[in-house]
């Protein structure tokens, strides 16, 4: 059968649904001796064509020829070629006329031609502004046991001067078409690669938004982390203003109290004002004057009582007051003490986290050795607990995904201690097969932190998925201690599970790491994980996203490169954390062989 694009014949004003109407004509035009085929056979050859489609459509229509049903066939190669009734073939398949007759010799096929020269075949035919002109061999119809309707003869052409002449013609309208169609198609490419050059300068934009966009987001988060330790000491240093407040309160309502029993006073002395003109008044008796001795006698036994309390209220009064001076004094020294001992600290991490990347391997290690990688490194922190560290060895290339205990400062100390054993153990003392590296970290950890026999001893460590990719035969090996292996081939995750034992000081510190290996396939994908994405809580009900969810998004992203499925994973637990805090560090390494 013939498939793929339409087969161009050399005159484009007649299509391939003429030639199936042309051919189907000539076979009914034809005698054949005897037929004892059960069925009719019509064959083009050609190496791809929509003739076929339409010679099918048209044989299925008109059913039967001679009254046996039609079969088409297509050939695309002379060596292919089975007997049929007819064969049709045109000049532009470049097949040599002279093999395709040795072939059917001594048969009774029907050879129908388009564009030969004269005489070269039963029936051979051109078409001049779509109209069919043909000439008929009848010797070589005669020699094949067929016999030509008279009809067909009639309007064939005679001569081969004829004949010449309507090629000729048709030749000089093809090269005329063709320069048209040259130049037609130059204006298009010249506007194709306006358009590609338009598309890249678009993606270019568009990655460099992406970009930015990722360190806003960044920056976001530190923001975030910031102001939330600077909530906490405003916590404390609002607390205190609420102790001075409810101080400064009290201090107020005795204040009202003095004033109150001054407005007493006044009263008081109002009323002993009018008395003492009574007394005035009356004067003249010795009664009225014993009675405004004694009076006053009482008067100013209340005025030094009443002094006496004023006085010693002043007192207390300007006690608190230089109390309270003092305490907000103290209050705005620790608040600046605390801010700048935040800063201080601050400055650091930071500058320790410029140490931490720069001790982190170039990716170029995976770039020179694999099709595509990525790696999404999220720390919940400035600095990170999590951290990948990889090698180049001849055609071996070591990936290691590490997740410390803890995250933060004492993390980050803890990833800085496991990267520099790494390069002692790979480089110095030449261990790569990943099983013997965890092994030798393991017991390098132990020595390093000199812990006795106490509670606190299974602690301090790290979860590790180590891998060796061997770039020639892409066979994979891979050890793990917790972090487990992902492998997808055909659409299908593969889990490697690590043992069950960390990087560190353990119960089964004697217990050697088991080695796996896999082979790869090309278009296989591998990831290396720490436990932070999985675990992060987030979502409508507040929780965890959980390894099945990861595998279930791996599994969906397979199609997209490994740049978009960063991306994807990205956006992917961001908009699932939403507002909630990052609960440890991220780190994913996807590499695609």
């Amino acid at each position: 059968m013939c498939i793929g694009s339409q087969y161009i014949f050399a005159q484009d004003t007649f299509t391939n649904e003429k030639r199936a109407q042309y051919i189907v004509s000539f076979a009914e035009h034809v005698e054949w001796n005897n037929i004892s085929e059960t069925h009719f056979s019509i064959g083009i050859v050609a190496r791809d064509s929509l003739l076929y489609y339409k010679l099918q459509a048209h044989a299925e229509q008109k059913q039967t020829i001679h009254a046996k049903p039609i079969h088409v066939f297509c050939f695309s190669t002379v060596a292919n070629i089975q007997k049929t009734h007819v064969l049709f073939l045109d000049n532009a398949t470049q097949v040599d006329i002279h093999k395709i007759q040795e072939k059917i010799a001594n048969t009774n096929t029907l050879l129908v031609t388009e564009n030969f020269p004269f005489n070269k075949s039963m029936i051979n035919f051109i078409v001049v502004n779509g109209k069919r002109n043909y000439e008929i061999n009848e010797q070589m119809l005669t020699k094949a046991g067929l016999k030509i309707n008279p009809i067909i003869l009639l309007h064939a052409v005679k001569t081969k001067e004829d004949w010449e002449k309507l090629y000729t013609l048709t030749e000089k309208k093809l090269i005329e078409e063709q320069s048209k169609t040259e130049q037609q198609t130059k204006i298009i490419n010249i506007h194709i690669e306006d358009i590609k050059a338009k598309e890249v300068e678009i993606s270019e934009l568009q990655q460099s938004i992406q970009t930015q966009k990722k360190a806003l987001e960044h920056l976001t988060q530190q923001i975030t982390t910031k102001q939330t330790q600077l909530e906490s000491t405003l916590a404390t240093i609002e607390k205190g203003k609420e102790d001075i407040e409810i101080q400064e309160l009290q201090l107020n309502a005795l204040k009202k109290n003095i004033a109150k029993q001054q407005s007493v006073l006044k009263e008081q002395s109002t009323k002993l004002h009018a008395q003492d003109k009574e007394i005035i008044a009356q004067f003249d008796t010795i009664e009225m004057q014993n009675s405004i001795i004694v009076v006053f006698i009482i008067f100013s036994i209340l005025v030094l009582i009443l002094a006496y309390v004023i006085y010693r209220q002043f007192k207390i009064t300007k006690k608190f007051n230089v109390k309270l001076a003092k305490k907000n004094t103290e209050i705005q020294f620790q608040r600046d003490t605390i801010s700048e001992q935040n800063k201080q600290i601050t400055d650091s991490i930071v500058y320790a986290r410029r140490i931490q990347y720069a001790i982190l391997p170039p990716e170029n290690i995976l770039e020179n050795n694999v099709v595509e990688h990525f790696i999404l490194f999220k720390p919940r922190d400035i600095v990170s607990g999590d951290y990948y560290w990889m090698t180049q060895i001849n055609d071996l290339v070591l990936i290691i995904a590490a997740d410390c205990t803890g995250h933060g400062v004492p993390g980050a100390f803890m990833s800085l201690l496991g990267i520099t054993f790494l390069n002692e153990i790979v480089h110095e003392k030449k261990i790569i097969q990943p099983h013997h590296i965890l092994f030798e970290l393991r017991i390098r950890i132990k020595n390093s932190l000199n812990k006795e026999n106490s509670e606190e001893e299974y602690k301090d460590g790290m979860d590790m998925a180590v891998c060796l990719l061997n770039t020639t035969d892409k066979t994979l090996s891979y050890a793990g201690a917790y972090n487990p292996l992902y492998v997808i081939h055909n659409n299908e995750l593969i889990e490697i599970k690590a043992d069950k034992m960390p990087v560190g000081l353990s119960e089964k510190m004697d217990i050697p790491f088991q080695l796996h290996k896999q082979k790869l396939h090309a278009g296989d994908t591998f990831y290396m994980f720490s436990d932070g994405y999985a675990d992060q809580f987030g979502g409508k009900n507040n929780k965890k996203f959980m390894s099945k969810t990861l595998k279930n998004t791996l599994l969906q992203i397979q199609h997209e490169s490994m740049n978009t499925q960063r991306e994807i994973l990205d956006k992917t637990i961001t908009d699932w954390r939403g507002n909630t805090e990052q609960v440890d560090d991220i780190l994913i390494v996807g590499i695609k062989t």
